[in-house]
């Protein structure tokens, strides 16, 4: 059986094969040369009307399953809900305005009047 690199004495060196892989292995661009659409692109052309294997306009339940199905591809997931001992969600806190004096009121009014 052939070598299919030759070892130079000690330990160490290059060698074929060895060292990280570049970066992807391409799956996704010979998935849709082959196909011509990722399965998220077929499901997002479902929702908005329009299969894309035959061009006719989806039913309304068709086009749901295939939100349902592209949905985690598209958005990422909420952050969980903090509870209190209780079990039920943390209220925001409350700023009681009696406790400012009139210049953190006015700074306050140029906060809310910036943010619209």
């Amino acid at each position: 059986m052939p070598r299919k690199y030759i070892k130079k004495g000690g330990h160490g060196g290059a060698r074929l094969g060895a060292g990280r892989k570049p970066a992807g292995d391409g799956i996704a661009q010979r998935y849709r040369e082959r196909f011509k659409f990722l399965p998220v692109d077929y499901f997002m052309e479902m929702v908005n009307g329009k299969d894309p294997t035959t061009g006719e306009t989806p039913s309304a339940k068709r086009r749901d399953a295939a939100a349902k199905n592209a949905a985690p591809y598209i958005h990422r997931r909420p952050a969980p809900v903090r509870v209190d001992g209780n079990h039920q969600p943390s209220q925001p806190s409350v700023i009681d305005l009696e406790k400012l004096d009139d210049e953190e009121l006015r700074q306050l009014e140029i906060i809310l009047a910036k943010a619209g």
